[in-house]
């Protein structure tokens, strides 16, 4: 049902996001040697940055995406575990069989990380090319990894989320790319609670969610802690992830493909 007063601000809002370089929702491009990487991945460190000091979720992923012809146009993104073998991601992250084969993953696990590479791509749809364009609504790709995984996975919900439904989102910010020196190694997992403000336009759009670069890919819940979407974009122009008790005070908002579009991949 759509809400006739918020049209023209959400069409507004929309237009104002994009993944282009520039935007705050785009995957986050950084330089990364094929030289270094495997060492990178050795020396993973996740910090957790929950609401009220609760557990984070295990199955929280970190993408590192190695471009070879151009290393200094690699990029590190956000995703989430929905099986042993099955991970969910944005197309804007990675869509390509390239892309997947020069992928490097590590999963979240509470008190450690397990890491793993891309194989496969089970399926990957953009609906819209101009990340301007306010009828995007898809943007999403599932994978699957080389390594079993045997942590805790991430259900998906049967149901769409409604306007006014208290959504948590947990996104993954890449501190160590904030630090002086940068870094590949650190890296923290973002609660943010957010809320529906329009479940009628093309994406699922949440306020009070300050999504900045390398949060694409993130899984937004419901409070029963089933996957209602995959974040896609945001309007945060907040550039740090350091700050986070000044950005948890910003008004920005979220997208997120809902969970309709991929819910027939999950294992």
């Amino acid at each position: 049902m759509k809400v006739k007063p918020l049209f023209f601000l959400l069409s507004f809002l929309l237009f104002q996001i994009s993944c282009s370089k520039s935007s705050s929702s785009n995957r986050r491009e950084t330089t990364i040697r094929d030289e270094q990487i495997n060492e990178i991945m050795d020396n993973q460190n996740f910090d957790c940055a929950s609401i009220n000091g609760k557990a984070c979720p295990d199955g929280v992923v970190r993408l590192l995406i190695v471009n070879p012809e151009n290393e200094d146009q690699s990029a590190v993104c956000s995703g989430f575990m929905i099986g042993t073998n099955r991970l969910v991601t944005n197309y804007h992250c990675l869509s390509t069989a390239a892309q997947c084969n020069n992928t490097y993953i590590a999963i979240y696990t509470g008190n450690s990380y397990t890491k793993t590479r891309c194989s496969s791509i089970v399926r990957s749809e953009q609906d819209v090319a101009n990340p301007n364009d306010p009828t995007r609504a898809i943007d999403y790709t599932v994978l699957e990894t080389v390594d079993a995984y045997t942590g805790a996975s991430f259900p998906l919900s049967h149901d769409d989320a409604d306007i006014g439904d208290e959504i948590h989102v947990w996104v993954v910010d890449h501190t160590g790319l904030d630090a002086i020196p940068p870094n590949l190694t650190d890296s923290r997992i973002t609660e943010f609670e957010c809320e529906v403000m329009d479940s009628a336009r093309a994406s699922l759009v949440m306020q009070n969610c300050p999504i900045i670069s390398g949060n694409s890919g993130s899984p937004a819940l419901n409070t029963r802690g089933d996957v209602v979407g995959v974040v896609w974009g945001g309007t945060a122009t907040f550039s740090s992830s350091l700050d986070l008790t000044f950005r948890r005070q910003l008004n920005e908002f979220g997208l997120a493909t809902e969970v309709k579009y991929f819910s027939d991949l999950a294992p």
